[in-house]
Formats: C-alpha cells, sequence, structure tokens
C-alpha cells in the first residue's frame, strides 16, 4: 500500500512536472507571440512613420518643385519684360538719331539754299553791274559821238556863216 502510494506519489509528480512543463511552455509560447506580435506592431508602426515620413517628404519635393516652377516663371517673365524694354529703348534710341539726323539734313538742305540763294544774288548783282558798266560806256560813246556831231556842225555852220559874211562883205566892198 505505501508503495502505491509512493507510486501514485510519483506518478503525481511526473505528472505536475508534466503539467508544469505545459505551463511553461504555453507561456514561452505566449510570451513568444507576444514578442512577435511587439515586433509586428513596432514594424506596422515603423512601415507607418517611414510611409508618412515618405508621403511628408514627398509634399516637401512637390512645394520645392512649384516654387522652383513659380521661380522659374517668374524669371522667364523678368527676362522678357527686360528684353522688351532694351527692345524698346533701342527704338527710341533709333528715332531719336532718325530725327537728329532729319534735323541734320534739314539744317543743312537749308544752309545750301541760304548760299544758293546768295550766290544767286549775286550772280545777279554782278550782271546788273555788268549792265550798268556796258550802259555807261554806251551812253558816254553816244554822248562822245553826239558832241563830235554837234562840234561838225558848229564848225559847219561857222564855216557858212563867215562864207556867208566874206560874200555879204564882198557885195558891200563893191557897192
Amino acid at each position: 500500500m505505501a508503495q502505491a502510494q509512493a507510486h501514485a506519489e510519483a506518478q503525481a509528480e511526473v505528472l505536475a512536472q508534466a503539467h508544469a512543463q505545459e505551463e511553461a511552455q504555453a507561456e514561452t509560447q505566449a510570451l513568444a507571440q507576444a514578442e512577435a506580435e511587439a515586433h509586428a506592431l513596432a514594424q506596422a508602426q515603423e512601415d507607418a512613420e517611414v510611409r508618412e515620413a515618405t508621403r511628408e517628404a514627398e509634399e516637401v519635393a512637390a512645394e520645392a518643385a512649384r516654387v522652383r516652377k513659380q521661380e522659374e516663371a517668374a524669371r522667364i517673365e523678368a527676362e522678357e519684360e527686360a528684353r522688351q524694354t532694351r527692345a524698346r529703348e533701342a527704338e527710341e534710341q533709333a528715332a531719336r538719331v532718325r530725327a537728329e539726323e532729319a534735323a541734320a539734313a534739314a539744317a543743312a538742305a537749308e544752309q545750301a539754299e541760304r548760299e544758293r540763294a546768295a550766290a544767286e544774288a549775286e550772280a545777279m548783282a554782278d550782271a546788273v553791274e555788268t549792265q550798268a558798266a556796258e550802259a555807261e560806256a554806251e551812253a558816254e560813246a553816244v554822248a562822245q559821238e553826239a558832241a563830235r556831231e554837234a562840234e561838225a556842225r558848229a564848225e559847219e555852220e561857222a564855216a557858212t556863216t563867215a562864207e556867208a559874211a566874206r560874200i555879204e562883205a564882198a557885195r558891200v566892198r563893191e557897192e
């Protein structure tokens, strides 16, 4: 009987050890599962954080790209405005040069016209002077001719008168 009890106790001890071992295994499995779940949760949280960080990085990159686009558009617009300003200034400069050239040409034409008119007036004055000198010389020649003719007539009349006086004196002497 004591032997049976010892056997029963030993069997109970073995069962207790087996049960304790099962509990230990269950506990180990539960712990391993808890660790696996914790690891999976940590991994999921890390994945979520990575996705969030990636999304934020993509948003930042998109914002940076949008800002770069705006800056590029502003730079292109500024360059276009500068080009238009340069073109406008060049056109204004060309217009000023053309106006100055036109004014210089008009002044030169006016000066040439004045010089031509002065030369024409001088030539006319020379012609009038020449005509006056010719008329004066002609008048002098006519006057000299008239004086010669008058002198010749006077001499002729004087000779005629002297002849008539001689004839009259001779007639008077004869009487």
